[in-house]
């Protein structure tokens, strides 16, 4: 029986952690930016986090469990896109856009081995 909490999910930690400093680097974007972008973009990458958790507590159901990953998964892409924009807008440092893109392939790469692979997260 896998009886890992979904904090202690690699993925979980990855996309935490990415949300916690995007939030931080944002605080210093403009104001008018707040509707347009960095909420958005705050949004998304949180959204990356609730999706994995609820997900993981509906591993009992292969296919419930396929569509909260497969969901963390777009919220994951769809930061990534935000992410393109704060750095051609010269908010986001190159050093900072280079490592968040490293972060979300990699949470991509992980959630879709899930995706691919639900038998073995199942709660048994």
């Amino acid at each position: 029986m896998i009886k890992t909490a979904y904090w202690e999910l690699t993925v979980y930690g990855i996309a935490f952690q990415s949300a916690m400093h995007l939030y931080n680097v944002s605080k210093t974007w403009p104001a008018e930016e707040a509707a347009s972008l960095t909420g958005p973009l705050r949004q998304t990458s949180r959204a990356v986090c609730s999706h994995i958790a609820v997900a993981w507590q509906k591993r009992r159901d292969e296919a419930l469990f396929v569509a909260g990953l497969s969901d963390a998964a777009a919220n994951a892409t769809a930061t990534m896109v935000w992410l393109q924009f704060a750095f051609e807008c010269d908010y986001l440092a190159e050093k900072d856009h280079t490592q968040m893109r490293i972060n979300y392939d990699d949470i991509d790469r992980l959630l879709t081995k899930m995706i691919l692979e639900p038998e073995k997260w199942r709660e048994r």
